[in-house]
């Protein structure tokens, strides 16, 4: 805002710097959770989400993002010291091993929110469970999208996938396509118009990755 009111900038420039940069904002309230998330980036670089805390059920989906740095001034200022972090996982060694081992897992899965995305996104990202537990997580996310997803309106699926995605650009096709795997698992009667709705971003997300390339 006072780099806008230095330069004389109006309104009109800074919702373009907002909707450039500032991509989503939620915020939860119940007797559960009481938090808020900011997700800051563009749709051709990572994204950085910023969230502040009241009180939460649970710290981190997997045990591989169970990890978070201590931000304190003498961290940030000097690049000499060792980096404070903690770990939220109950068992430090078990996540360590996870994380260099590109493996899923975790505690509690059906109390993950978004929990089908989530899963499917870290399938994307090359990390597979243990063998003989792949089966019990998906059975497990499966269930996870049919309460979150299976009673509500097809247009609210929608609008989430396209949100994930858009966050999420860097794996979105390895993401659809896993999600698209999972959802065939079930028996749900719109289990069809569900695959059809991750067909059509298939296709929306190839059209705009073509685009910022012309």
């Amino acid at each position: 805002r006072d780099f806008c009111l230095s330069r004389g900038l109006g309104d009109v420039y800074k919702r373009q710097i907002r909707y450039m940069f500032f991509r989503e904002s939620v915020s939860i309230s119940d007797d559960r959770e009481r938090w808020s998330l900011c997700s800051i980036g563009s749709d051709n670089q990572n994204m950085i989400d910023v969230k502040v805390t009241s009180k939460s059920s649970r710290d981190y989906a997997f045990s591989t993002d169970s990890f978070s740095v201590i931000l304190e001034p003498r961290t940030i200022e000097s690049v000499d010291r060792p980096i404070p972090f903690f770990c939220s996982f109950l068992d430090f060694s078990r996540a360590l091993s996870d994380l260099e081992n590109n493996r899923i897992h975790t505690t509690d899965p059906q109390s993950i929110r978004r929990g089908a995305f989530r899963y499917c996104l870290e399938l994307a990202k090359g990390r597979k469970p243990e063998a003989s537990e792949r089966g019990f997580y998906d059975a497990v996310f499966y269930r996870n999208f049919e309460v979150e997803f299976g009673s509500r309106n097809l247009e609210y699926f929608e609008v989430n996938v396209d949100k994930f995605v858009s966050r999420h650009r860097k794996h979105w096709f390895c993401f659809l396509t896993n999600l698209h795997s999972l959802i065939e698992l079930g028996s749900n009667s719109r289990k069809e118009m569900f695959l059809s709705i991750i067909g059509s971003c298939f296709f929306s997300s190839r059209v705009n990755k073509s685009i910022k390339y012309l």
